[in-house]
């Protein structure tokens, strides 16, 4: 189960999974993920739980779906391994501990869900922030193409879309998507831990991808996109 809740489920997998599976998979780990822990601290799940468990329904397998039809199936992992961007085995379950361990957290940290199924200012910077997190992860796939996650070898260096704006849009995406849960449920120290927690993981995942981005393309090459699109994850921050 943490591995599907780690969020990465279809970065990760070692085998080929057909759509309806994706989406049973999917569910299943967003409901124990979002649904009962919110059931178990408010007593049900309309509104604001169900809202939330399909805004990262929708984040998750849709992207995954259209890359797939649009581009057919992953390259063999034996291909894939030279370009593998995970960081250790230890890392990656330590980050999928705090992600599960954040969102439970923040479902029984905030107050009742009567007091943020509003339009109140924290409301509305949750909505702000995902779908800022739902356009940089879409966009950063449909610029990636062929070259997201195992579907092909890059040949190059993508210089597009919000790739002129931060050089990891997608990591961007994740982060503020965990940001934006934790702001709709009030949880400020779990929003402050998971951030953390994502831009400890997201940037060792990024450094890794940039090393080998140099190895392939030259350094040179790739020093001339890092001067174009100087910051990593947020504009103007880092």
């Amino acid at each position: 189960m943490f591995a599907a809740l780690s969020l990465q489920y279809n970065k990760e997998k070692t085998s080929f999974v057909k759509e309806r599976d994706q989406i049973f998979i999917l569910a299943g780990a967003l409901t124990w993920l979002i649904l009962v822990p919110l059931g178990l601290r408010h007593g049900y799940i309309e509104t604001w739980p169900l809202t939330l468990f399909f805004v990262y329904q929708y984040f998750f397998l849709v992207p995954a779906i259209v890359r797939l039809r649009q581009y057919g199936e992953l390259t063999p992992r034996t291909e894939d391994k030279q370009w593998s961007s995970s960081p250790s085995m230890l890392m990656r379950i330590a980050f999928g501990i705090a992600v599960v361990g954040s969102h439970w957290l923040a479902a029984f940290e905030g107050p009742h869900l009567y007091f943020t199924w509003n339009w109140q200012w924290p409301s509305c910077i949750a909505f702000f922030v995902l779908v800022i997190a739902y356009t940089l992860q879409s966009y950063g796939w449909h610029f990636l193409g062929k070259y997201s996650d195992q579907l092909m070898k890059p040949q190059q260096i993508v210089i597009f879309g919000p790739y002129r704006i931060v050089r990891h849009p997608i990591y961007t995406g994740y982060i503020l998507l965990f940001a934006g849960y934790c702001f709709a449920l009030r949880a400020y120290k779990s929003l402050i831990f998971l951030t953390i927690a994502s831009l400890f993981y997201y940037d060792q995942r990024a450094r890794i991808e940039e090393k080998k981005l140099e190895e392939a393309f030259g350094k040179e090459q790739y020093k001339v996109f890092r001067k174009k699109t100087k910051y990593k994850f947020f504009p103007f921050l880092y």
